[in-house]
């Protein structure tokens, strides 16, 4: 017989996969007791971070990470590009 704890499971299977997938909890390169409790503190507040923008985006952690990461790609994009721009001008002026 269950008693309802199947989503009370699946939601906690959810959570732990967010948070080793999106906060890089997984990828701690920690030895130390210390490093390690520090490295899980700020991978929970990374995760409180993005449910709060999960809430407000309407979009889920994994969404929001690929959005997040793409316009960081543009942004690292153009300013490559402006970094080209300005060496090309400083080779014309040179």
């Amino acid at each position: 017989m269950d008693c309802g704890g199947g989503s009370n499971r699946a939601a906690g299977a959810e959570f732990y996969k967010s948070i080793k997938s999106n906060t890089g909890y997984a990828n701690s390169p920690a030895h130390r007791v210390r490093t390690q409790s520090n490295h899980l503190f700020l991978s929970m507040v990374a995760f409180v971070k993005l449910e709060a923008l999960k809430v407000l985006s309407r979009l889920n952690h994994f969404a929001l990470k690929a959005k997040l990461t793409q316009n960081a790609l543009k942004q690292s994009w153009q300013q490559w590009q402006d970094y080209k721009q300005a060496s090309t001008l400083l080779a014309l002026y040179a």
